[in-house]
Order: structure tokens, then C-alpha cells, then sequence
């Protein structure tokens, strides 16, 4: 802490400009007093206010010097009584502003003057930067959670969720926000960021505070099945819950069904060793699932003796259950010139780190599952074109493997190593759940290529995901169409902006690899290569954030703006667009 504040205090020495910060409701237009005001410097690029590094300057004691490319929180301050602060004396340079106040939204998935947060740069030209926060009354809704009986459900999470999708088109359902039941069933959710929502109830994410002893996946309240309001077991078919600005929903009320449980029983070994693996971590994750409540669980229920595992109130399902091992942290006695002290040891891990399982569970309980920790394996896989025909020399492609789990991708970090014949490998891949993206390297004879298709055996990996057990794995086969269609133009638009975004829509909306997007140059000009023959909608989006063109609801609002366009084969198609901006 007295490092942050010396290196603050260093850096305001050095003037040049301010910034002044004022926070109203967005509401009302009344400011906001008392409203946390946070400044971090960031690290600018050296054409912000100078044409190179700068001159070492005299370097303070002890936090050391402070550079432009040093990152300096400068401790934070509230508005006054006119929501106004002002920060005199800056150095030149990139920062991040932050407001926060009790009782009103965060948002955190823009930037701009209605949100809480906002990226500036202070330049010579251009030292002196007011900034005006418009923040939006936070909402709360309520509700009760009864069991089929009538009687109250109390520890249920009730959330509300949003939809997201990823680069790939990949669907989710976000949680943003959640309250526990109480005793009655009820709960409160507050502050909502006003928006619209799915709201769903189901059993407990997070351990529960106090109780070690259970977990969220030994849990009793797993015999009640998650539920969107009113009553739908998926979101796409609940009803979508428009929170507004101070709103106060009651009577948001569920009434839950009971579904059996089952127990699923293994145990546990170190392939290297055949041995025990000590601190090991166990966790179950639904496979392939669309509910992301930003929360995964493991818990030590491995037996030292034989290894042996079980996990209780299991409801019906396909899982992957996941066992990892952990550091051990243990104090030891030192001693320093005769002066006692305490320093920590770090026990070595040398059981490899992951092992992983696919269960389903359906109508009885699991026997039998072998958690069998293994060294990170070496995935093969190789190009082919359509057809049959010759891979071109020199056509790669970006392969990505994702792990649905946030399992790292050791050694490589799945980057391909690639033979010339069009084969490769992906090395140092850990046991679990993945997704696949892969991008083909458009250059010279290979800029009109484009992905068919993508499977490990009989699995679609544009559909589905790669489970990884054991020491082997299916063959990655990557199918790519040679002669694909471009699309270039023009965008007519008043302003530039880096998010805007050109956006090619199959009609075959359920295509995800169809759709495509790139970004505008500074005169209005655009292109998309290797586009797969077929029909499309062609959209110029302003201020885009996210990948919001896969959500059919969005679409819906724009579609008649976009222009229609049909690719055949090695096609050259050209189309002008006018910017969309939605209100």
C-alpha cells in the first residue's frame, strides 16, 4: 500500500493535464454524491504525447521509478455534494476511470459515458478531458421457492441469467446475479442491472457458508431439477423478464418438482506410479452444458487409503468428472542469525495434475469410474479439401482447443506443429472437455479456403465438444472447401469507430461456421475471403460489442437493413452499406 500511494504521489508531480469527473443519475439528471472514484494509469503507447521512450528520470525510494509503462492505482476519492471530482496534475498518458455507488448498476460490458467505466488519453494537444457518468438505479426482484409439497425450499440459488455467445457461435446463458433462499424460500436479488433476463432457481453453485460438509455436487437439494420462470425447464422457453430502472419485482414465485438422485463410485490412480495420488480435488461438470453460473467446485473426498471416491445426489445426466491434484503449503522453522522465524514450503506435485471421466448417469447409480492421471498427450490430425483433391502446399489453419473446464492446454498451449504434407499434432494436450475452433490461414493460393467440416471420429466438432480420457485420442480431421467466394465494399458512415463491424449472416442461420465478421478501414472499405458458397445477409453494425448477430432476437431487429447477397464458387461480389445503429 505505501508503494502504491508513493508511486501516486511521484506521478502527480509530474503535471500536465486533469481529468474532471462528474456523476448524475441517469434517471433524473440529479448528481450522485459520495460516489467511489477510481483512477489506475495505464500503460501508454509511445505516440501518446511523445515520439519515444522517455528519459530515465531519478529514481524514488522504494517504490522505484514510474515509467509509461508502469501501472499506478491512484488511491480513490468520492464525488462532493455536485457528484464532481477533479484529478489536477496528470501525467500524459492512457487511464482507466471507475465509479461505483451503492445501489446502482455496474457496468462492466462497455465503455462509454453511460457506463461505470471509461478508458482516456491525455496528450499534449489534448491535456484536459471531462467526463460525465450517467449511472442507471440499480433494480431488485423477489420472490418465494416452494417444494411440490407448498412447503418453503430454503439454500436454492435463484439467479438471473443473460445470453452470450462466443466467437464460434456458441450459446450460454451468463448468470450475472443471485440470491439464496432463506428458511420461508424467500429470496431478494438487488442491485439488478436493468435489462432483460431469464430468472431461474435451481440447486446451490457455491459451498454453502459453514458447511464443509457439503458441496454442490453432494448437495440433497440436487433432487429438485434447475428452472426458468415460470416453469421451464430450458431458458429458450421461459418468459423473458424486463427489470427497469428502482424497479422492485414481487411475486416472482416458483414452484419446484423432485427428480431422483444416484450416487456415482470410483477411485482414483497415478498411471506412473500405480500408486495413490495425495491432495487430490474432485469436481463433476455437466457436459456440453449452456448454464454458466461462473462458479466450479472440487472437494478432497478420496479415500488415502485405496483411492476409492463417491459422489452422492447425483441427478441425472452426462458428466465429466475431473480429479486434480494440488500444491501443499507447510510452515517450517527457520532461523536467521539466531532469530526464529517461520518460512513456507512448497511440496512438489509429481502425480501429473489432471485426470478426467465421462459419465452418464440415467436411470441407477455408477459403478466402476477410473480417474486415471496421465501425462498431457499429443493429438494428431490433418488436413483434407473437398472433394478429394491435393492439399495446396503451404495451407494451415489456427486450431484452438478451449477447455469448457478452464483446464490450461499445457506444453504448446495447442498451437500445431505442422508437417508439409498437411498433417499435425497438438502436444501437451491435459485430459478434459473442449471446444475446437479452427480458422483457416488465408495467404497467396490459400485466401479463398474455408472450413466443411471438423471431426474427431463420428463426433461433429462444429456441434459438439472433444473429451479427452486416458492416453489417446480420436484423429482431428479438418475438411476445407478451395474456392471460395469474396465480398468486399464500401460502408457509407457520418463517424469512425473502431468497434464498428461488417457481418456476413447465412440464411442457414443454425450454419455458426457460415457466419463471419471483419472490421471497416479509416475510408469505409471492407473484405471477407473464403466465404462458402451460399446465400447471406450482408450487415454494416456500429459500436458493436460482443458477437450479438448469432441471437436471432437481435436479428430480428435489424434484418430488413442488411443487404442480400449470393457466393458461388471463386465468386467476386461487391456491395455498399449504409451503418446500422441501434437505438
Amino acid at each position: 500500500m505505501l508503494k502504491i500511494i508513493a508511486a501516486s504521489l511521484l506521478f502527480f508531480q509530474a503535471a500536465g493535464g486533469s481529468i474532471g469527473i462528474t456523476v448524475v443519475d441517469v434517471t433524473t439528471g440529479q448528481p450522485i454524491a459520495d460516489t467511489r472514484i477510481e483512477l489506475t494509469k495505464l500503460p501508454a503507447p509511445l505516440n501518446v504525447g511523445q515520439t519515444s521512450p522517455p528519459a530515465a528520470q531519478p529514481a524514488p525510494q522504494p517504490p522505484g521509478p514510474v515509467t509509461s509503462r508502469t501501472v499506478v492505482r491512484i488511491p480513490p476519492v468520492t464525488s462532493d455534494a455536485n457528484g464532481h471530482y477533479s484529478f489536477p496534475n496528470l501525467e500524459l498518458g492512457a487511464y482507466l476511470v471507475r465509479v461505483l455507488k451503492e445501489g446502482y448498476a455496474e457496468e462492466t460490458t462497455s465503455i462509454g459515458s453511460n457506463s461505470s467505466s471509461a478508458q482516456v488519453i491525455l496528450a499534449e494537444k489534448d491535456s484536459s478531458k471531462s467526463l460525465v457518468f450517467r449511472l442507471t438505479p440499480g433494480a431488485a426482484i423477489n420472490g418465494r421457492v416452494d417444494g411440490p409439497d407448498g412447503k418453503p425450499v430454503g439454500n436454492m440459488e435463484v439467479a438471473v441469467f443473460v445470453p452470450r455467445y462466443d466467437a464460434e457461435g456458441r450459446e450460454s446463458f451468463l448468470q450475472t446475479a443471485y440470491a439464496t433462499t432463506d428458511d420461508r424460500g424467500e429470496y431478494r436479488i438487488y442491485p439488478v442491472n436493468p435489462g432483460q433476463y431469464y430468472l431461474g432457481v435451481g440447486p446451490p453453485t457455491r459451498p454453502i457458508p459453514g458447511n464443509r460438509l457439503i458441496t454442490p455436487f453432494n448437495n440433497p437439494k440436487n433432487q429438485y431439477p434447475r428452472v426458468f420462470y415460470p416453469g421451464a425447464a430450458d431458458p429458450k422457453s421461459a418468459s423473458i423478464v424486463d427489470v427497469r430502472p428502482r424497479a422492485d419485482l414481487k411475486g416472482m414465485d416458483f414452484r419446484l418438482s423432485v427428480q431422483s438422485t444416484f450416487r456415482i463410485r470410483g477411485h482414483v490412480v497415478d498411471t506412473l506410479t500405480g500408486k495413490i495420488p495425495e491432495n487430490v480435488g474432485i469436481s463433476i461438470i455437466p457436459r456440453e452444458t449452456n448454464i454458466n453460473t461462473n462458479s466450479t467446485s472440487s472437494a478432497n473426498i478420496v479415500n488415502p487409503t485405496d483411492g476409492s471416491f463417491e459422489l452422492q445426489n447425483i441427478a441425472p445426466g452426462r458428466y465429466v468428472i475431473r480429479a486434480q491434484t494440488t500444491l501443499v503449503l507447510r510452515p517450517v522453522s527457520t532461523a536467521t542469525n539466531g532469530a526464529p522465524g517461520v518460512a513456507i514450503s512448497v511440496q512438489p506435485t509429481v502425480t501429473p495434475g489432471v485426470a478426467a471421466a465421462a459419465v452418464d448417469v440415467t436411470g441407477g447409480d455408477v459403478d466402476g469410474v477410473v480417474l486415471a492421471f496421465v501425462p498431457p498427450i499429443t493429438i494428431s490430425g490433418k488436413l483434407v479439401m473437398q472433394n478429394g483433391a491435393a492439399v495446396p502446399a503451404g495451407t494451415r489453419a489456427n486450431i484452438v482447443l478451449r477447455g469448457s473446464l478452464s483446464v490450461p492446454i499445457l506444453g504448446s498451449a495447442g498451437t500445431p506443429r505442422w508437417n508439409p504434407d498437411g498433417t499435425f499434432t497438438l502436444e501437451g494436450v491435459a485430459p478434459g472437455e473442449y471446444s475446437v475452433s479452427v480458422t483457416p490461414i488465408r495467404t497467396g493460393n490459400t485466401a479463398r479456403t474455408y472450413v466443411r467440416d471438423v471431426r474427431a471420429g463420428e463426433i461433429d466438432l462444429l456441434s459438439h465438444s472433444m473429451v479427452i480420457v486416458g492416453t489417446r485420442s480420436d484423429e482431428i480431421v479438418i475438411t476445407l472447401g478451395q474456392n471460395g467466394g469474396q465480398i468486399s465494399g464500401t460502408v457509407n458512415r457520418p463517424s469512425v469507430e473502431t468497434s464498428d463491424r461488417v457481418v456476413l449472416v447465412p440464411d442457414e442461420r443454425g450454419s455458426r461456421n457460415l457466419y463471419m465478421s471483419t472490421s471497416i478501414a479509416q475510408n469505409g472499405s471492407f473484405t471477407l475471403q473464403g466465404v462458402s458458397p451460399g446465400r447471406y445477409k450482408v450487415f454494416a453494425l456500429a459500436g458493436v460489442v460482443g458477437t450479438p448477430w448469432f441471437d436471432a432476437a437481435y436479428l430480428s431487429t435489424i434484418d430488413g437493413s442488411g443487404s442480400s447477397v449470393t457466393v458461388s464458387d471463386s465468386a467476386n461480389v461487391s456491395v455498399n452499406l449504409n451503418i446500422i445503429r441501434r437505438p
